[in-house]
């Protein structure tokens, strides 16, 4: 069976990827932070600090939303939004998040033309930086 992360690195490679795969990019940043000693030492380094940082991501008007929560220095996943977000990520449409997961257009060039808006803390998720440059490096976004 294909893990979430090489299913979405190969829909990526082909091309073949829309908005809605949101959906499966954080299921691989999952996968990812679960196989990471880096990122396992930052998760208890939240956990030590009795930090809680939760991130929602949503396509604006789609049904097309996700949370990634570090609690009690877990990272999980949902394909919903979370109450109490430090940040959410306001995506302007599908066509734009799809650029985003290709690694066509980053995330800043993304917030500076208006296709994304972040409302919260973005300071405490930048605190996030091991797992940031992580993602960046495994699947060529942000």
């Amino acid at each position: 069976m294909q893990s979430k992360k090489e299913e979405y690195l190969k829909k990526i490679n082909s091309g073949n990827i829309t908005g809605r795969d949101l959906l499966l990019f954080v299921d691989a940043v999952q996968e990812l932070a679960d196989s990471n000693d880096e990122v396992k030492e930052l998760l208890q380094d939240i956990k030590d600090e009795n930090q809680k940082i939760i991130v929602n991501f949503m396509i604006n008007n789609r049904n097309i939303c996700a949370s990634l929560i570090i609690e009690d220095g877990i990272f999980k996943t949902k394909h919903e939004l979370s109450e109490n977000p430090d940040l959410t990520i306001k995506i302007a449409d599908e066509d734009t998040a799809r650029n985003i997961l290709l690694g066509k257009i980053s995330i800043t060039d993304a917030y500076k033309n208006g296709k994304i808006t972040g409302e919260g803390n973005i300071s405490k998720v930048l605190g996030l930086g091991i797992l940031l440059n992580l993602i960046s490096n495994e699947f060529n976004v942000f």
